[in-house]
């Protein structure tokens, strides 16, 4: 939440009196959240941090023009991370569901185009990668503490293994469903 203030701070300093949309600020400060939740996350590598970073190399912007007083700024942005990028785009789908005459068609065509399955693949991607290090965290060593809620899942499944005398087993639909859902 700092990180967010700061950034807002620094988008005032950069406007100059003119108004700025904060929307987009609240939706990527939600996705950082989450994203700190599921995963182990350093708040340093947050898209909010990385917005922030890049405002304070900014010494003022030249599109300003002071006649347009009411005018909103656009400020520069950083490219979000490609796994931000999927989830913003699942959670922009859900506008095509809301739009439409058809919805449950048509969210489900929307996300058969090449776009949407890319956004899917990216995902499943990222949490297939989460699931092996959360996996090697808990093997490396006899970690208890839980970080986030893939450590929770991971552990979890190790205990059901443990009782069921089985070995466990992360990399399942069911497991990357609690993950997905969770984005």
């Amino acid at each position: 939440m700092c990180q967010l203030i700061d950034l807002w701070k620094e988008k005032i300093r950069l406007a100059d009196g003119h108004p700025f949309c904060a929307k987009n600020d609240i939706f990527d400060f939600g996705l950082d959240a989450v994203w700190s939740a599921t995963f182990p996350f350093d708040t340093k590598n947050s898209y909010i941090n990385a917005q922030l970073q890049l405002l304070r190399t900014v010494k003022h912007l030249d599109h300003i023009d002071a006649s347009q007083q009411d005018k909103e700024v656009d400020f520069p942005e950083t490219k979000k991370p490609p796994p931000f990028e999927a989830v913003q785009d699942f959670a922009d789908s859900l506008q095509v569901l809301a739009t439409s005459p058809f919805p449950v068609m048509a969210h489900w065509l929307y996300r058969k185009t090449p776009h949407m399955r890319k956004a899917r693949k990216m995902k499943d991607e990222y949490i297939e990668n989460e699931l092996v290090k959360a996996e090697d965290r808990f093997n490396s060593s006899e970690a208890t503490e839980i970080g986030c809620a893939m450590d929770h899942i991971v552990k979890r499944e190790r205990l059901a293994a443990k009782k069921e005398d089985r070995k466990p087993v992360y990399n399942t639909n069911v497991i990357k469903d609690e993950v997905r859902y969770l984005l």
